[in-house]
């Protein structure tokens, strides 16, 4: 793999709609790049070669102002994918995907990281070189990391402390930051998905779900799944997730047991919040999607009589199975005698 980012997209070529949606490649290495020309002009889009698909030699971020320049006068959306695939973990910097986050209203960022390549060479010193500085490290950080080192379960441990680092640093609002599975290959590859907006986010999470013999995610079934804690006992760091239909029914049931405490919490006084607000809050640290939370609303609504859903304009839904975000749930007024006894649920 090309040890700078592969490529910048902006979208695709979608042949069938007969519009063309501007894509710019960028690779450092000029074999990449020719490989990358000689596809495309044996495929479909081979026409849109130098008018709205354009191979650059050259790594991505002295590009980078230029891609957000094109993308911004193509109208006021701003809607554009970038996917920034890079050999380890420091070849594209945090101030080049903060500036894509500030510039444009609409963007999303894919961003390959190898956290192993990380754990392995990492030291103390690291935070001093062009690589640590690259994602902002600080010589606290960088202590924090080299001690995680010698822990059990360290690389759940530092792969947690990471996160919220890299949310914040890239000023993306939501991510998705679960990681490839490879047959052949244990290294560790994050596919991390960073948008600003929460629908981004579930969209993402949905291709998770489908795409299931591809992902794993390194946590729980139900939301706070990623709050790995270096100081609770390391054995919480042995779930391995597939996003199978296993994991499917243990995700419904952590969420029905988990939401009449978070709606609660939420909607205090019996004030209904939407299904939006409800995910928004906290889906960055959950594999669950829109539709599974969904599905446990409606199964503590029918089953259990605990929560009440209506519409965004406040009447009743009792009976509506498909679930917009902008429908609204509070607890039911009078809960059932099982839950109030603490049976089934918080």
């Amino acid at each position: 793999m090309d040890p700078s980012p592969k490529g910048s997209r902006l979208d695709a070529d979608h042949p069938k709609s007969g519009v063309l949606i501007p894509c710019r490649s960028t690779d450092k290495k000029k074999a990449h790049v020719d490989f990358l020309d000689a596809e495309l002009r044996k495929s479909e889009y081979r026409d849109g070669i130098g008018r709205n698909i354009h191979l650059i030699n050259s790594a991505f971020e002295p590009h980078a102002t230029t891609i957000i320049e094109t993308v911004k006068k193509k109208g006021p959306s701003n809607r554009a994918l970038f996917f920034l695939d890079q050999y380890g973990w420091s070849d594209v910097s945090f101030d080049v995907i903060r500036s894509i986050f500030r510039d444009m209203k609409n963007p999303e960022v894919i961003l390959t990281f190898s956290v192993d390549s990380l754990i392995d060479y990492f030291q103390e010193e690291t935070a001093k070189h062009r690589s640590g500085r690259a994602i902002e490290l600080n010589d606290d950080f960088a202590e924090r990391i080299v001690g995680l080192k010698t822990e059990q379960g360290a690389r759940y441990l530092i792969q947690n402390f990471l996160y919220r680092h890299i949310q914040a640093k890239t000023g993306a609002p939501f991510y998705t930051p679960f990681f490839l599975k490879s047959a052949t290959c244990r290294r560790a590859y994050w596919l991390l998905h960073l948008s600003r907006h929460e629908r981004a986010r579930d969209e993402m999470a949905r291709l998770h779900w489908e795409m299931s013999n591809i992902f794993v995610h390194h946590g729980g079934a139900g939301f706070n799944a990623l709050g790995f804690d270096p100081n609770v006992d390391p054995d919480q760091c042995g779930f391995d997730f597939d996003f199978g239909s296993d994991a499917k029914i243990d995700s419904l049931n952590a969420a029905v047991e988990q939401l009449p405490r978070l709606i609660r919490d939420d909607a205090p006084d019996g004030v209904p919040i939407t299904i939006a607000d409800l995910f928004k809050a906290r889906c960055n640290d959950t594999p669950l999607t829109m539709p599974l939370v969904s599905e446990a609303v409606v199964k503590l609504r029918d089953e259990f009589a605990e929560v009440e859903v209506l519409t965004a304009d406040g009447k009743l839904r009792p009976s509506a199975v498909n679930l917009s975000w902008e429908d609204r749930v509070r607890p039911r007024r009078q809960r059932s005698f099982f839950r109030s006894l603490g049976v089934g649920g918080p």
